[in-house]
């Protein structure tokens, strides 16, 4: 298998290994938009495991040799795997490097792969002649300063990288306006006219507004590279929620879009159950709904309930007999009722009241109670911190003659995890983990390291109950969410079988409506052209900016007002400062395991089970205030300070101070 190839010769199954920028350009090439003749190399974590840096530009090198002229100035270009992606384009945080001779093109190989640091596996390179242009440019699909939705056109009479750094004042165009000050006279109406129809081709390639380099070199127009733009998602038209009355919230962790098909199925019953009006994919909820109380006692008793489950979902996927319709409504049913159990607001109330009843009795003993909390309630083990310890076991036994055995028992035990249970149609760790295994590759993970700095030495009878009693509520807490995935697993793997039973394209399933895979499976003819219009329409509304909440027509957004400080709730103790990383796709556990070193976190919610694949980040901000978010027992677990009950519209790279030990962000570089 080759590692570095033409652009024209890598097929559709393998292009997703040279990294996003190839990819893009693979794309773009395909459909018939001038891009630079291209040199495409995999991202080393495809290649052999123990492959070195040397190796691979050497390699590098030599293709360089067979594919260029010796008198062709080269580029040598970042392709990292999150690169120029839906969540992130990662602009300007990795190396491109001029190069005039054959000799420079290992060095620069090795500055573009040592941009990356530790994940320098997960970097794809390009390779490019560098084109001496009469001048260059920047198309945008709609402002990025503001809430324009006109194309915009930075142009400039030199190379693009001038006008990517920030060096020079741009000639600014947007479309259905014109020059915003004058023509500058180097830049025709048929290269504004033939931009802007490759902008509209692009769009529909991607799917999504882009963000696009350009040149012309001898009136030919020659196109740099596409991302879908990532600065600032769009804002909903407002004739969307304007007649509605009353208020209904987007809650936190149910903030993703629903698919047509889980959204008409509703596997976990809280769509049936509670009052609901759904938004672009988006579901908000009534804020006049209560959770059922179920009068019994057998909450209490959640091993028994686990285990009943657990039992019962094993069984299903053990299960040899085909898939259909009435064995997937049977599994729903079964699926609800654990749910069910679950979401019982008794369980609630008594994770508040523990959690009160011990506070009350820590701050009658010591001044310093909040510091005794935080102390008490580190390194519970919860299916997730063993499930994390279990992991960077797997990761130091790479490369042993019984990896592969140690990998079934890991995937045995935690296979069916899943970002989130009720969305059903998200993978699960079965699904990825050897990928996973090869984006971490050799980067160093910090363990949590931290005693507790106090013990049942310290503490009464009394206060010794209390806290091994909230111990267990944080353990079930953590724990629960496992059973879930694992209810979630069952109904996924059973969909994914009607598909291939039914003939369905990959994937399409989830766009069908319920009542209309019941009539594809009786024989009936359903039209595929509107399951794929609808799959359009739910891979466009993820770049939705969605209210929080709506309110009698008016939609509230997540807080952007200029402050310096903002104040939230302690709910892991410590200091740390640095720069900001928005978390965009809370269950993509490959943009997780993707955080760049030493990030200070922001995330509108945290995936319980992807907990365990947060390495080496410095702090967390969340908007759930509660000590017992998953996110707070995540900060808790790893020793990292966190701040919850923020709602802000964060940057990435911003420059914060986090106090959670006060509840405290604050911000010194709002740029």
């Amino acid at each position: 298998m080759q590692r570095i190839n033409v652009l024209d010769e890598i097929c559709e199954k393998e292009i997703a290994l040279y990294g996003n920028k190839a990819k893009n350009l693979w794309l773009m090439k395909k459909n018939g938009i001038n891009i630079p003749a291209t040199l495409a190399v995999k991202c080393p974590a495809a290649w052999k495991m123990d492959v070195t840096k040397e190796e691979v530009c050497q390699e590098i090198e030599n293709a360089v040799k067979k594919h260029f002229s010796i008198s062709e100035e080269l580029i040598v270009r970042s392709s990292f795997q999150k690169e120029d992606s839906q969540e992130t384009s990662m602009a300007g945080v990795f190396e491109s490097v001029r190069v005039k001779s054959y000799e420079q093109v290992m060095s620069a190989s090795c500055q573009v792969l040592d941009s990356a640091g530790n994940d320098w596996r997960n970097m794809g390179i390009i390779v490019q002649p560098y084109i001496d242009c009469d001048f260059s440019g920047i198309m945008f699909s709609a402002s990025p300063y503001d809430s324009g939705k006109d194309i915009v056109i930075e142009f400039a009479d030199t190379s693009c990288s001038h006008l990517v750094k920030g060096d020079i004042t741009p000639d600014l165009y947007v479309d259905n306006r014109g020059w915003i000050r004058e023509n500058p006279g180097y830049v025709s109406e048929s290269v504004i006219r033939d931009l802007t129809d490759a902008e509209r081709r692009l769009r529909e390639l991607l799917n999504a507004n882009v963000d696009v380099e350009f040149c012309v070199s001898e009136g030919t127009i020659i196109f740099l590279q596409c991302r879908p733009m990532t600065t600032g998602k769009i804002k909903i038209p407002l004739d969307s929620v304007k007649n509605i009355e009353g208020i209904w919230i987007l809650q936190e962790e149910l903030s993703l879009p629903f698919t047509p098909l889980i959204r008409t199925l509703d596997p976990s019953g809280l769509l049936t159950e509670r009052p609901h009006i759904i938004i672009e994919n988006y579901v908000y909820f009534s804020s006049e709904f209560r959770l059922k109380s179920i009068d019994d006692e057998q909450w209490k008793d959640w091993d028994s309930i686990s285990q009943h489950y657990m039992g019962i979902f094993q069984d299903l996927l053990d299960r040899k007999e085909k898939a259909d319709i009435e064995m997937l409504e049977s599994s729903v049913q079964i699926y609800r009722g654990a749910v069910e159990s679950y979401m019982n607001v008794n369980w609630f109330i008594y994770r508040k009241t523990c959690y009160q009843e011990l506070i009350d009795a820590l701050k009658e003993k010591f001044e310093n109670y909040q510091d005794v909390f935080f102390s008490v309630m580190h390194s519970i083990d919860t299916i997730n911190t063993n499930k994390r310890k279990d992991f960077i076991k797997l990761l130091q036994n790479k490369g042993t003659s019984d990896f592969d055995e140690k990998k079934a028992l890991f995937l045995k035990k935690y296979g069916a995890e899943t970002s989130h249970p009720f969305y059903i149609m998200c993978k699960s760790l079965a699904d990825y983990l050897d990928q996973i295994i090869d984006i971490i590759g050799e980067r160093e993970i910090n363990e949590e390291a931290g005693e507790p700095l106090y013990n049942s030495r310290d503490f009464d009878e009394n206060i010794c109950a209390l806290i091994e009693r909230y111990r267990k509520v944080v353990q079930r807490t953590e724990d629960d969410d496992y059973l879930l995935c694992l209810g979630s697993y069952v109904i996924r793997n059973l969909l994914q079988k009607i598909e291939s039973k039914l003939n369905l394209q990959k994937d399409s399933i989830w766009f069908y409506e319920f009542h209309e895979l019941k009539d594809l499976a009786e024989g009936k003819k359903v039209s595929s052209e509107v399951a794929e219009l609808r799959r359009k329409s739910f891979e466009s509304c993820k770049n939705y900016d969605m209210p929080l909440v709506i309110e009698n027509g008016v939609g509230v957004y997540a807080g952007s007002e200029s402050k310096s400080t903002l104040e939230g709730v302690t709910v892991s103790q410590g200091y740390t400062s640095g720069k900001v990383y928005v978390l965009k796709n809370p269950g993509d556990i490959f943009e997780i395991v993707n955080i760049p070193s030493g990030s200070i976190v922001y995330s509108n919610w945290i995936s319980p089970v992807l907990s365990a694949y947060f390495f080496n980040i410095k702090g967390l901000i969340i908007p759930e205030s509660s000590i017992l978010s998953h996110g707070a027992i995540l900060a808790r677990e790893m020793h990292i300070p966190a701040v919850g009950g923020i709602n802000y519209r964060f940057e990435d790279g911003m420059e914060i101070q986090l106090n959670a030990t006060e509840g405290k962000v604050c911000i010194s570089d709002k740029a």
